[in-house]
């Protein structure tokens, strides 16, 4: 296989898999370049983790638990899981009462998935920092990133035993009400949604709650492609926001997160479309492709049934899909980490210079110890020479 054609393989599987489009993005396009600008040890061990994490919940986990759960709610309702995975538009021909047993199967299969999903998303940031606490005992950010020195000493090979100790009991009791607060949030979810589905098995109350029931299903349903972009946008991603916020150590992480997504979010929703179809017209001009109509672009599906142009038009496929991916995905996640670098940096200094002006005493303290040490090492260097 030339590179052509495996450039068109990859590309043609990231245009009709959303879910494998989004683990190409978030690993190739985002791990990479994060790790990259990354400023210490600590932080890319944070960033490693925390990226493959949301791939194996997000894109490897989904299927089986919603497979998983249409077992159940099949038993439950005495449906097949073929019957429950029909689209709502197919179920108004059928008999009411199968009807409403499917969309009740379905609501139950959303209910519990996501009940089991969303606390494993939200656990991530929180578990990254008990790894990061209990290998090397920093609790703040700022130490993380090595702006402000660890307690221990910079050359030493880690923790010693009192630290080590100090930092994996602090590690277990936050585990353990980590652990409390999943299960609660786990747990209530299921309650709700078993509540929700007993009270609409009554017809009256399900007739009046059929609305809901069917906006709930367009929009948070485990069936089809596009399935895995609205869930990312409707809970998972609300969710992992949230977590990533409420388990910010200090106010440079919590500054860092904001500005993150306040950046990555709508590029990563309303980006790709607002560069992509420039790129297509550069590129159709630059190879003499047809591949942008109006306000369309030709997909590869529809590129494959042409019989003439087909090379050029899948050049300048390859190369559009490849560019826009390289500015709305790598380049955005190493800026975004650069922008943050720096800015971090900047606020830390300048709340130092604040913190020392507003302690006179302790500032001129620290500025004998400068000249003491100085003239410590001056006088060692004489004697050496």
């Amino acid at each position: 296989m030339n590179k052509l054609s495996l450039a068109t393989s990859i590309f043609k599987t990231m245009e009709t898999d959303a879910s494998m489009a989004l683990f190409m993005r978030d690993t190739g396009g985002c791990l990479v370049p994060k790790l990259a600008v990354s400023r210490s040890v600590d932080e890319a061990r944070e960033i490693t983790f925390a990226e493959l994490a949301e791939s194996a919940i997000f894109y490897f986990s989904i299927a089986p638990i919603a497979i998983l759960n249409s077992k159940i709610f099949s038993k439950v309702f005495k449906n097949s899981s073929k019957e429950i995975a029909q689209n709502i538009k197919t179920l108004d021909k059928q008999a009411i009462d199968k009807v409403r047993n499917i969309k009740l199967a379905k609501v139950g299969r959303i209910g519990a998935s996501f009940s089991i999903l969303l606390p494993l998303i939200y656990a991530i940031a929180p578990i990254r920092n008990l790894i990061t606490l209990k290998k090397t005992g920093k609790e703040e950010f700022i130490k993380v990133v090595n702006l402000k020195k660890s307690n221990n000493k910079p050359k030493s090979k880690g923790l010693n035993r009192s630290e080590k100790i100090k930092a994996e009991e602090k590690a277990r009791q936050n585990s353990i009400k980590l652990l409390k607060k999943l299960g609660a949030i786990t747990i209530t979810g299921l309650t709700v949604t078993a509540g929700f589905i007993s009270l609409a098995k009554n017809p009256t109350i399900f007739k009046k709650a059929e609305p809901f029931i069917n906006g709930l299903i367009k929009k948070l349903d485990f069936n089809g492609n596009n399935a895995t972009l609205k869930q990312f946008g409707y809970l998972i991603m609300p969710v992992s926001v949230g977590s990533y916020l409420a388990a910010s150590r200090d106010k440079y992480e919590v500054l860092e997160n904001i500005q993150r997504f306040a950046i990555t979010i709508p590029m990563m929703f309303f980006g790709q479309d607002a560069i992509e179809k420039r790129i297509y017209k550069f590129f159709d001009k630059k190879f003499g492709s047809n591949l942008t109509t109006g306000n369309s672009i030709k997909t590869y599906k529809e590129i494959f049934a042409e019989t003439t142009n087909q090379t050029k038009n899948l050049k300048s496929k390859n190369w559009s899909i490849a560019l826009a991916f390289l500015i709305n995905t790598s380049l955005m996640a190493a800026a975004v980490g650069l922008l943050n670098r720096v800015a971090t940096k900047k606020r830390y200094i300048r709340s130092q210079k604040e913190l020392f002006a507003n302690k006179p005493f302790e500032n001129q303290v620290l500025k004998w110890q400068n000249g003491f040490h100085q003239k410590q090492y001056r006088r060692q260097l004489s004697q050496i020479t």
